[in-house]
């Protein structure tokens, strides 16, 4: 059981260690908004090859926490709601799969910006 959670931290750590390396040697043109953009693509990519699931069965929350991991939700969403749905479910499936992620992200962002009042 220990291991699960050390495999975790190890794989997580090092998925975000590989993004801040990224954002932190691009040139000055391309900001972390790219780069996190681009982790999201990475994950979609590898899960489209059938790379990422035998990843996130290893690493679990390790592999899925991180914005790759979101890319991961994004088509397995979306290939789920095409065998469903047909063509309608490549336009549905991500959103669908997604939701729960995004919701979360809008209202503890809200809730913080309450709280701590940032300027700007």
């Amino acid at each position: 059981m220990l291991m699960h959670f050390v495999w975790a931290f190890l794989i997580g750590g090092l998925i975000c260690v590989i993004a801040q390396i990224a954002m932190d040697t691009t040139p000055f043109f391309v900001s972390s908004s790219h780069v996190l953009v681009v982790v999201i693509l990475f994950g979609e990519l590898l899960s489209f090859l059938g790379l990422y699931q035998p990843l996130a069965d290893f690493a679990g929350m390790g592999a899925s926490v991180p914005l790759c991991g979101f890319g991961h939700t994004l088509v397995q969403g979306v290939e789920t709601a095409f065998r469903e749905k047909g063509l309608l479910g490549i336009l549905t499936g991500g959103f669908t799969a997604g939701a729960a992620g995004l919701a979360a992200a809008v209202l503890f962002g809200y809730l913080v910006a309450l709280i701590f009042r940032p300027k700007g």
